[in-house]
């Protein structure tokens, strides 16, 4: 499952229309996924961040600096 959370992010942090909701939210969810997978596991928590810190400019472009911050908050919380 590891595996397929982190390739699910990284395909959706790709250039591209991904459907219904922004592609770099899609990889935040998947991304998401990773530390539940191992709660103790630092490697998914860093994992998850790296691909939460991706999202950021992604998500500065769409929808402006604020939704940019969200994502950066969330992969230091991760971290």
């Amino acid at each position: 499952m590891r595996n397929h959370y982190a390739t699910l992010a990284e395909a959706n942090l790709r250039d591209g229309d991904r459907g219904e909701k922004p592609h770099y939210v899609e990889a935040a969810s998947a991304a998401e996924q990773l530390p539940k997978l191992y709660p103790d596991g630092p490697d998914e928590y860093f994992r998850a961040a790296v691909f939460y810190a991706r999202c950021v400019p992604q998500a500065q472009k769409a929808e402006g600096k604020a939704a940019g911050d969200k994502y950066a908050a969330r992969a230091v919380q991760l971290l």
